[in-house]
This record gives C-alpha cells, sequence and structure tokens, in this order.
C-alpha cells in the first residue's frame, strides 16, 4: 500500500513537467521520464530503496518486456537486478558457511541446535544434527573412559569428529598400562623399546628420568664419568636426585669441573678453581700442578728468582717438578742472555755518547807585528772521548798543516814582492782538554780547554827552501762552544817550537811565528 501511495505522489509531482528529478539514494539523483512506461518507471522505484527489492522490480521489468521484448533499459535494468540477486546469494551461503563452521568450532549442542534453529533449510543441517548426536555419543564414552568404549565410540560414531581425540585416548591408556609393567623393572632396554613405541606419551618425562638414572649409574660404575654426569644432570633437570645417586651426582660435578679447568689456559681460572678445594680433595694436587704449569710456561728472562720458588711451591708430583724445573732453566738461560744483551747495549750506549769521531779544520795566523802575515792552516780527522753533556772532554786526532808565510821585507826575493809562499806542509797530532762549564742552549755548552800539538814535517814545496825545520810544538788555550755534532772554539797557539828555521831569517825576522790566533771548527758523525 506504501509504495502505491509513493508512486502516485509521484507521478502527481510530475504532472505539470516534461521531465523532473528523484533523489533515490544519497548523492545519486535519476532522471524520471513522465513519458515512460509506468512498470518500468515502478521497477525503478524497487530498485532505489533503501532495502532494494529486486524480486519485485524483476516482475515489473518483464511485463515491459512482455509487451516490448526489445526495450533496451529493461533488459539493462534486468541484468543488473540479476548480478544483484547473485551477489546476495553468494553472500548468504558464505554467511551460512561461516555460521556453521563456528558451531563446529564451539562443539556444544546447543551452538549447533542454534544454527539449525536459524537455517531450518540449510545443506549442513544434517551434519549438524551428526555432530549433535555424535557429541552425545563422545560424552557418554568420555565418562566411560575406557579403552573398549573409546573403540566403541570409533565404530558406532557416524561422524568421527571426536576420532584423533579417542585414538589418542586409546594409546595413553594402553601406553600407562605397559608403562606400569615397565617402570619397575630396572631395564634401559625395557624403557628404551617404551620410549620408541610411545613417544610423547603422558609419562615420558619419567622415563626418560629413570632412563638417564640408569644410564648415569652405568656410567658411573664403568668410571665413564662424562657420560655419567650428561645423564645424572638431565635426571637432577627432571627431579633433584637423592642417596647414592645424589652422591655419585655430586662426584660427578666435581669430575666435570676440573674437567673443565683441566682444558683452560687461564692461570686465573685455574688458581680460583684450585683456592676452592679442600686439601683433601681427589683434584687438589691435580689443579695445583696444572697451575704450577701455567705459572711455569709464563716465565721468561725477566723472572727472578722468587718466582722460581713460587711456581716450584705448587708441583706436587716429582713429574710436574721436572717440567717446571725444565721452565726455570730456559728462563734463567734467557735471563743471563738478557743481562749480557743489555751490559753490550750498555757499552755501546756508552761509546755512542762518549766517543765520536769527526771531522775538523782550523786556521789561524800570526799576529807578530814584525814579521810577515803568516798564516797557518791545517785539516783532518777528531775523536772526542767524552759526552758534551759531561763535565770533562778529551779532543785528540791527526791532521795535515799547511804553512803560508808572505814576508815584508824579504830580500831573498829578487824582486822584492810581497807574494805568499807555502814552504811546505807537516803532519801534526792535536790533544786537547776540555771543561764544559755551563749551558748555553739544550743541546749545547760553553767550554774552556787547553791543547798541545806535534808535528812532523813532511812535505817539500819549494826547491831547496830550507825554510822547515823537522818537528815543532805547540800549545794553546781556547775557548768554545760544543754540542752533541758540532764544535767551534777560538784559542791563542803558542808554538814552542817553531815550525821554521829561524836562522835564516834573523835579518829582518820574517819567520816569527811564536804566537798566533786561529779559529776552529768540526763535525762528529
Amino acid at each position: 500500500m506504501m509504495k502505491l501511495i509513493c508512486l502516485a505522489l509521484i507521478s502527481l509531482l510530475s504532472f505539470n513537467a516534461t521531465k523532473s528529478y528523484a533523489t533515490t539514494r544519497p548523492g545519486e539523483i535519476k532522471v524520471i521520464d513522465n513519458d515512460e512506461d509506468p512498470d518500468l518507471r515502478m521497477a525503478k522505484f524497487y530498485m532505489n530503496e533503501a532495502t532494494p527489492d529486486y524480486i519485485s522490480a524483476i516482475n515489473q521489468i518483464q511485463k515491459v518486456l512482455r509487451r516490448n521484448p526489445n526495450n533496451t533499459e529493461a533488459q539493462e535494468l534486468l541484468d543488473i537486478c540479476n548480478k544483484k540477486l547473485e551477489e546476495i546469494r553468494i553472500a548468504q551461503e558464505k554467511k551460512e558457511t561461516d555460521d556453521f563452521n563456528t558451531a563446529c568450532k564451539i562443539g556444544t549442542t546447543s551452538a549447533l541446535a542454534s544454527f539449525i534453529e536459524k537455517y531450518p533449510e540449510s545443506k549442513y543441517k544434517q551434519q549438524a544434527q551428526d555432530r549433535i548426536d555424535d557429541y552425545q555419543l563422545w560424552s557418554k564414552t568420555l565418562v566411560a573412559n575406557t579403552k573398549d568404549a573409546y573403540k566403541k565410540y570409533l565404530n558406532d560414531s557416524k561422524n568421527q569428529a571426536y576420532k584423533a581425540e579417542a585414538e589418542q585416548k586409546i594409546i595413553d591408556i594402553e601406553s600407562d598400562e605397559e608403562w606400569q609393567n615397565c617402570k619397575n623393572a630396572l631395564s634401559i632396554e625395557n624403557i628404551e623399546a617404551y620410549l620408541r613405541k610411545f613417544p610423547n606419551s603422558k609419562n615420558d618425562a619419567e622415563a626418560k628420568y629413570n632412563l638417564n638414572i640408569l644410564k648415569g649409574e652405568k656410567a658411573f660404575e664403568n668410571k665413564d664419568y662424562a657420560n655419567a654426569y650428561e645423564h645424572l644432570f638431565l635426571a637432577n633437570q627432571h627431579k633433584p636426585l637423592s642417596g647414592l645417586t645424589k652422591k655419585r651426582f655430586d662426584e660427578t660435578i666435581d669430575w666435570y669441573k676440573y674437567n673443565e679447568v683441566s682444558k683452560s689456559t687461564d692461570k686465573n681460572k685455574v688458581y680460583s678453581y684450585l683456592t676452592s678445594l679442600s686439601a683433601n680433595s681427589p683434584y687438589y694436587d691435580k689443579a695445583s700442578n696444572l697451575y704450577a704449569i701455567l705459572l711455569a710456561k709464563e716465565l721468561n728472562e725477566y723472572s727472578l728468582d722468587p718466582s722460581y720458588d713460587l711456581v716450584l711451591s705448587y708441583a706436587k708430583d716429582k713429574y710436574t717438578q721436572n717440567y717446571v724445573k725444565s721452565y726455570i732453566d730456559i728462563s734463567k738461560e734467557k735471563r743471563s742472555k738478557l743481562r749480557h744483551q743489555r751490559r753490550v747495549a750498555a757499552h755501546k750506549r756508552w761509546w755512542k755518547e762518549n766517543f765520536k769521531l769527526g771531522i775538523d779544520a782550523d786556521i789561524e795566523t800570526n799576529v807578530n807585528e814584525a814579521s810577515g802575515s803568516d798564516m797557518f792552516y791545517s785539516v783532518g780527522v777528531v775523536a772526542r772521548f767524552g759526552s758534551y753533556k759531561h763535565l770533562f772532554n778529551l779532543v785528540f786526532g791527526v791532521k795535515y798543516r799547511w804553512f803560508r808565510v808572505m814576508p815584508e821585507y824579504d830580500s831573498y826575493y829578487n824582486d822584492n814582492s810581497s807574494e805568499w809562499k807555502i814552504p811546505g806542509g807537516a803532519v801534526c797530532i792535536p790533544v786537547s782538554f776540555r771543561f764544559n762549564i755551563t749551558d748555553i742552549s739544550k743541546r749545547s755548552r760553553l767550554f774552556l780547554g787547553v791543547g798541545g800539538e806535534y808535528g812532523a814535517y813532511v812535505s817539500d814545496f819549494i826547491k831547496d827552501n830550507n825554510y822547515m825545520g823537522k818537528n815543532y810544538v805547540a800549545v794553546w788555550p781556547q775557548i768554545g762552544i760544543t754540542s752533541p755534532h758540532f764544535d767551534i772554539s777560538m784559542y791563542w797557539k803558542i808554538y814552542a817550537k817553531s815550525p821554521f828555521i829561524k836562522d835564516l831569517s834573523e835579518e829582518y825576522d820574517e819567520l816569527k811565528c811564536n804566537n798566533l790566533i786561529g779559529l776552529q771548527m768540526a763535525i762528529f758523525f
């Protein structure tokens, strides 16, 4: 009646207009043609309701198609309605299947009965009823809780909903029966056979407990402490041991701890274990010997006699004592070599610090106003004995000295010229004593010194000159600066015995060279 009233209202509102608009769903507007077929208009109305009535819409569309089979709009609307009805059917079937599965999962008679009541025509109705019957049969079976009852269930049940549970119950009962016959037999073979036949039974933990005790006891009697510890440890994890088994387990623990420590190279770990033992422990001497060996292996060239005594104090048997002594002997030999190396190194250091070779050069000039400007110079190899840091140094060497003269009034020269002449040269041996009196910088010191030089004439540069004597002697005071690799000084040299024959030049006193000032430089390596 309401649908007819609404249709009449739509017709009334559209009476004076060619076309109007109707809102069928939120956001959706359908154009209604006042000239279209009334049955088609009614079909659209059914389709656009809040709860669409696709069956009524199809009835209206079929009226249109009976009058005009070629009406394309009617055909399109019919396809839409059929598609919607198929979607609704699929959704309803899925909901029905889900509800059935939920009821089966709950498994109670009330849940299954509610499903039948909700879906009286369901294809699952018979299955649900069978499950209700099966549940009632299973409930009676659980009350009986006998092997025969479970076998009867498996025989009588049509649905077999509790087949897996019934079979497991039968296995549990059979395992209990066999375990009662097996657990008191104290046979490793019987228990192992039981565990193979009934894996993961409710008696599994107890069976493994008994099996581990039997295997542990057997291994202990055979002095196989590794296996004894392993099996008794597993048994103790399940249930604390007691009595003789507990005592044997404690002994295997002691063995296990020593066995672990005996593999260690950590002396601190071994020492900690040793201090935890009483002197009466069967492993005390073994642990002490092990600690002695580890200490002995750490002996080296730096070890001292107290260390040797300490290591020997932990060696408890003859074998270990001899073993330790061999390491002590090696250590002493290394120590002796080290001391020798240190002495050699000290000597080398001492010589390196206190003896240096170098190249030395000097130049000196005459300060006698009555003579020519004599100039002597030399170069050679010198050695410095003593560090520049020390208070006292000794410098000595071998040098070659040139004697260069320029007479101012020498009638010997025919041309009365004043040119330089080098009459000859000599090999000389200089020796000087130095006192390093104060620091100038971190690597240099000021020194005062006194030296002497002996020279022997070896070279004649002017034929038949007869200038040079056979030898000469000179002394000098000096002041200078010394450093690790460099010396420089000034000196006043006094020739106590001149390098020249004075008789040859008495007329003008030209070859007097008793007093000279000089500059000396040396580089040390």
